[in-house]
């Protein structure tokens, strides 16, 4: 699989690193994989805006990903040497770094700012998550390490076991407070 990394991420990039791959062909399945190359020049790739006639570059470097044949060894058929069609769309996460701490869903966490005056701009804002127990919701200080688009390490503020409150996100970001009574709705009547 080719992909184009931006600039930003790929100094973090390493031949070797592993990575999950979503074929848009194959739905609801996620096939393992390994980075087997990296450009060592980056290609740029001009964009224009027309409303404002603006042309921004953005800088990508290809990177070659290659899918494990174990991940897709049930998709095999006779006289087939692989199930991918050169041109599949796919979606590649590539696992670059790994941080030691409990995996929670993005919007688990929130910032809040510790300064009660909208007019002070040197606020400290920090990250909190909420932890559940008995109905009443505890607001953390937590520290956070890597994301990717669904979750976020936590790498202080929570322990194992703790009950964390993910969504509504709406609720979390804004309105829930230490003390907060809440119900607990199951995932699936979301």
């Amino acid at each position: 699989v080719n992909v184009d990394v931006n600039e930003n991420d790929i100094n973090n990039v390493r031949v070797g690193n592993q990575a999950e791959i979503e074929v848009d062909a194959f739905k609801d399945r996620k096939f393992k994989g390994v980075v087997t190359e990296i450009a060592s020049s980056s290609k740029n790739i001009a964009t224009t805006t027309t409303a404002t006639s603006s042309t921004d570059q953005v800088t990508n470097f290809n990177v070659k990903v290659r899918i494990s044949a174990e991940s897709y060894q049930d998709l095999m058929k006779e006289n087939v040497a692989s199930p991918f069609k050169p041109g599949l769309s796919a979606t590649v996460q590539i696992f670059t770094k790994h941080d030691k701490g409990l995996v929670v869903p993005i919007q688990s966490v929130t910032v809040r700012s510790d300064d009660k005056d909208s007019t002070n701009t040197n606020k400290k804002v920090d990250e909190y998550g909420f932890v559940l127990k008995d109905k009443i919701v505890k607001q953390v200080l937590v520290k956070t390490g890597i994301q990717d688009n669904k979750n976020i390490i936590v790498t202080s503020g929570l322990k194992k076991g703790d009950e964390v409150v993910s969504r509504p996100f709406d609720a979390i970001s804004k309105t829930l407070k230490d003390g907060s009574q809440v119900e607990k709705v199951d995932k699936s009547k979301l």
